[in-house]
């Protein structure tokens, strides 16, 4: 794990209590603390969903109750398991210190500052990560069905150019175009004479088909 996941994943991470020994009366208790951590998406756990721009996890801000014994003073540290940066399904520890309102509170809080803006560039730097691999895969996807669909096409018209036009030889109707054949050729179907060339009139031939016949005819 590098320094900066380590970072991200709460390691050396301290959030600091100031309220802590305010109210201390010689018992534990407990405080009240805002956090922000990393946390799977809610709505499509990692998954990856518009809600959280196929990221998978989102930097959440949190509200959370830290039970502070009555032995503790300033410089006490409280760790908490399990309330921490979750990272592959499992949520780190995160440490508190009890500080007053001096240096080393400054201190803490710069440095939580500075971790939520380093996890809100982290998830930033992975949507543009994962929205890039997401478009490419729908070019090759949209490639894929472009080629599949031209391969129809050039299929389905090669089959119909290679079938015969009026007037050439068949022994089936799905040896012609647009026409059927009648008599081993292919013959225009029409249903007036005005379906026909000038120099074609509309007759009845087999069944209920009517095909255009040279007017010599």
């Amino acid at each position: 794990m590098d320094s900066l996941t380590s970072y991200l994943t709460g390691q050396g991470r301290i959030i600091p209590l100031e309220r802590a020994l305010v109210y201390r009366d010689g018992s534990a208790q407990s405080v009240v603390v805002d956090i922000v951590r990393r946390t799977p998406c809610p709505k499509c756990g990692e998954a990856g969903c518009a809600s959280c721009a196929f990221v998978g996890w989102i930097a959440a801000r949190e509200t959370l109750s830290v039970d502070v014994p009555a032995s503790a003073v300033r410089g006490t540290r409280i760790k908490v398991e399990g309330v921490g940066d979750v990272e592959d399904g499992q949520a780190h520890s995160l440490e508190f210190e009890i500080v007053d309102r001096g240096d080393r509170a400054a201190e803490l809080r710069v440095a939580n500052v500075d971790f939520e803006t380093k996890l809100d560039a982290a998830w930033a730097m992975e949507r543009t990560v994962k929205e890039g691999r997401r478009r490419r895969r729908m070019r090759l996807a949209i490639g894929a069905a472009s080629v599949l669909v031209l391969s129809l096409i050039v299929s389905t018209v090669g089959g119909w150019v290679a079938k015969g036009g009026e007037g050439s030889p068949c022994k089936a109707d799905d040896d012609c175009r647009s026409e059927f054949c009648f008599g081993r050729q292919c013959i225009s179907e029409c249903e007036t004479t005005r379906d026909c060339t000038s120099d074609k009139m509309c007759l009845p031939v087999a069944g209920l088909k009517r095909a255009c016949y040279p007017k010599s005819r």
